[in-house]
């Protein structure tokens, strides 16, 4: 069995050291293992075992470990240690891809582990923990148990920033597969953030970007445009302009499917005008042109 001294409990490590270098051999893999269990030595018999089964891949490796978990085959035994019988681990029914693996995981989830995943996996950016209590509705003693757990597994991380703890996925792959093929009715979970966001925004903190966001997802094109105007009027008065011209950029995508040509011009203009003010003739020229031919088409030249 596998035996470790570990005082962090049964949580799992962070593997952050190896995001850039694919171990190559078994002593870089065994550090690979050593750092996801959050051991104070190297279990090399476990590691080379898990390199026989998993080929050597270090992602598939570490899902691998997330499923021995969750189905109880890796466990802290009586003395607060990691325990496996590394002779079964030929007899189970390991993920035949990693693919496969993170299907077992989410199968294994709870029903509020699953809840804040879907959440988290809307999200363009980390999610801050108040959100998350206010959206998921459940009491925060689940909230902060089902999070633990989700962080033991490295599926979500958490960070410390301005105004409390955020949580994001670990891996955006993750979080696109979670968002693809286990989120349900994206549409109206995109505006029912939007709508929850627009209520608790504080006067400090801005969700800006995430409104556009949610908004754009929810096909609420309208106030997505609005949002992005008003963004682009306030970095105009900071006089960042480069961010203004990104929100109004943003602004004419959308109203390419909007339609409204009065609106269009009107912004064309303004990035027009930006564009002269940070010395950039040719795309100021672009704009104004675009603005001209678009007034004209439309019927929008001043008489």
């Amino acid at each position: 069995s596998l035996q470790t001294g570990s005082r962090r409990g049964d949580k799992m490590g962070v593997v952050d050291a190896y995001l850039g270098d694919i171990p190559e051999n078994v002593e870089e893999m065994t550090l690979f293992v050593k750092d996801i269990l959050g051991v104070d030595y190297k279990p090399i018999k476990f590691t080379t075992k898990l390199m026989e089964l998993a080929n050597g891949t270090p992602k598939y490796i570490e899902e691998v470990i997330k499923y021995l978990y969750l189905k109880k085959k890796l466990y802290i035994g009586p003395t607060k240690t990691w325990r496996i019988d590394i002779d079964k681990l030929y007899d189970l029914e390991l993920p035949d891809s990693i693919s496969d693996a993170r299907k077992n995981t989410i199968s294994s989830l709870t029903t509020i582990d699953n809840k804040i995943l879907s959440l988290l996996s809307l999200f363009k950016s980390s999610v801050p923990l108040n959100i998350l209590y206010g959206i998921i509705e459940e009491d925060i003693f689940t909230v902060d148990t089902s999070l633990n757990q989700l962080m033991r597994l490295n599926i979500i991380t958490e960070k410390l920033g301005d105004w409390g703890y955020n949580y994001d996925f670990y891996d955006d792959r993750l979080k696109k597969y979670y968002y693809r093929y286990v989120t349900e009715e994206k549409v109206d979970a995109h505006k029912n953030v939007a709508e929850y966001l627009e209520k608790c925004c504080e006067a400090d903190r801005d969700y800006t970007t995430e409104l556009i966001y949610h908004y754009t997802n929810s096909m609420d094109y309208s106030k997505a445009i609005n949002y992005c105007i008003k963004a682009g009027e306030k970095m105009e008065c900071l006089y960042i302009n480069k961010q203004a011209i990104v929100f109004y950029e943003e602004a004419l995508r959308l109203l390419d499917i909007v339609k409204d040509s009065g609106l269009q011009c009107n912004i064309l203009l303004k990035v027009a005008a930006l564009y002269l003010k940070n010395d950039d003739n040719a795309k100021a020229h672009e704009k104004y042109f675009k603005s001209k031919e678009l007034a004209g088409e439309n019927n929008l030249m001043r008489q």
